[in-house]
């Protein structure tokens, strides 16, 4: 049982991670493809919010694969999990996010944040397909 739980954090963790790094590389990408002077920088309160919501999509992105079938079985299994998970993220942020925020650019907001989940959901695929993979080898 103690076993289940550390590697559930662990893998939730290192799922964490790779969510949350994807966000200032896709930032930087972008940065060469619209002016810097239409992007705000975030605040504290901003960036916290972030830190926890990706937090938590891992844990329940992590617990969902682990509970599929042939979960580990193929990198491409893997990665299609995780594009549906950005999916099913951005089916809800990037509508409400368009009317909620207020935006300077709706389109600058609808590129960025897409391609960001796009890049976060073939990098959570790759993570939850070794995580899987070395279990099941284990």
């Amino acid at each position: 049982m103690i076993r289940k739980i550390n590697k559930f954090l662990g893998g939730s963790i290192l799922l964490a991670f790779s969510l949350l790094v994807c966000v200032p590389f896709c930032d930087f990408i972008l940065s060469f493809v619209f002016s810097s002077n239409q992007s705000e920088g975030d605040t504290t309160k901003q960036i916290l919010a972030g830190v926890a919501s990706e937090t938590t999509r891992a844990f329940i992105t992590y617990y969902l694969y682990s509970v599929t079938e042939n979960k580990g079985s193929s990198l491409n299994h893997g990665i299609k999990h995780g594009l549906l998970y950005s999916a099913l993220i951005g089916s809800l942020y990037l509508i409400l996010g368009a009317f909620y925020f207020q935006l300077n650019s709706l389109l600058h907001f609808l590129i960025a944040d897409t391609f960001i989940l796009i890049v976060q959901g073939f990098a959570s695929g790759f993570v939850l397909y070794n995580i899987s993979k070395e279990k099941r080898n284990r």
